[in-house]
């Protein structure tokens, strides 16, 4: 544990501090430390021992969290980053890291009788990196949409990590899109990964059905779907190799780009025609980071510069009519690569 001398030490601490809440209001709610969880082969995570020790103790925390990057560790020793994160680190190339994570650490709950206690992911994504360029990308919005909607029923809470590039871990670089984490920009840009929860924030309360690349709902007489063309970085990107990529060009560990082709059908539509609202968010049309590659990637400075790439980064917002006949609704959509798009449906 970070500041003590070893694990001991903070048992000790951490009992002292449980047992003064608890003294205090035994209705307060007290969890364990926020933990880093490894998802290493053969690896025994920190907090199993750990809470093996509160329960002998009688201190045992109401709830678990964990911080969580898809990052395996290489044996082989490398330099540090700006931001002190080593060159050992390397990206996980499944696509599914997060679920992983969420299946192992139900799974260790379970074994250790604990299946009521809450699980709070407290610190989550991909990469710890502030240099990692993708963060600035579409990629960065498909990420977060998909691991989301994959486990959205299997965790408490989803804390992404960060909400702004501003950070004091080290000296802020002078670029705009430098590869930070933040969901804005330092200077408070949104990047297309705040736009993913925008709409994720619209889905409706009802869940009818969700599959590969999809996810739909129901809000009182309206359909809500998100859709998204996720694809995974290359072998060599997740291996640290960036010799294809350039700090404009950043979408080459994903060639050859592909188009997804969708087609919905709602089979329990009134008769009667329909009102149809798609939000995009795509290289075209809510990222930050492209659009100010169509601006000429030039630095910007003034005040109307910010505003006009601000202005031009919001999600695309398209609007037409469709009808439905027997009973059954069909909705067609072509989809770029790292494109998420949300359709909601309502009567006309």
């Amino acid at each position: 544990m970070y500041g003590f001398s070893c694990d001991e030490a903070f048992y000790q601490f951490y009992r002292a501090t449980f047992r003064a809440v608890k003294d205090c209001d035994r209705g307060l709610f007290f969890g364990a430390p926020s933990t880093y969880y490894l998802m290493q082969p053969g690896y025994r995570n920190w907090y199993i021992p750990f809470l093996q020790w509160c329960r002998e103790q009688d201190c045992t925390p109401d709830f678990l969290n964990f911080c969580y990057y898809d990052l395996v560790f290489n044996e082989s020793e490398g330099g540090q980053e700006a931001f002190g994160f080593t060159a050992s680190m390397a990206l996980r190339e499944s696509t599914d890291g997060l679920s992983g994570f969420v299946t192992q650490v139900r799974s260790e709950r379970h074994q250790l009788g604990a299946d009521a206690m809450p699980l709070f992911l407290t610190e989550w994504n991909n990469t710890p990196s502030q240099q990692d360029l993708l963060n600035d990308t579409c990629f960065k919005s498909c990420y977060i949409v998909k691991n989301i909607l994959e486990n959205y029923d299997r965790l408490e809470s989803f804390s992404y990590w960060s909400l702004t590039d501003w950070m004091g871990e080290a000296a802020q670089p002078e670029e705009m899109f430098f590869g930070g984490l933040g969901l804005f920009t330092a200077n408070g840009i949104p990047k297309a990964g705040y736009y993913a929860f925008t709409l994720l924030r619209q889905l409706g309360d009802t869940l009818l059905g969700r599959g590969e690349g999809w996810f739909a709902t129901r809000q009182g007489d309206s359909y809500r779907i998100m859709l998204y063309h996720y694809r995974h970085f290359s072998h060599l990107y997740a291996q640290g190799e960036r010799f294809d990529m350039t700090f404009t060009e950043r979408y080459t560990p994903f060639s050859p780009e592909q188009l997804l082709d969708v087609h919905l059908h709602i089979s329990d539509a009134k008769p009667g025609d329909y009102i149809v609202t798609e939000t995009v968010i795509n290289r075209a049309s809510g990222s930050a980071f492209d659009q100010w590659l169509a601006m000429g990637a030039m630095a910007l400075s003034s005040g109307p510069e910010l505003d006009t790439l601000a202005a031009r980064s919001v999600p695309a917002v398209n609007k037409y009519t469709v009808a439905a006949e027997d009973g059954v609704m069909r909705l067609d959509a072509m989809l770029d690569m790292l494109e998420v798009r949300l359709i909601v449906v309502k009567p006309r």
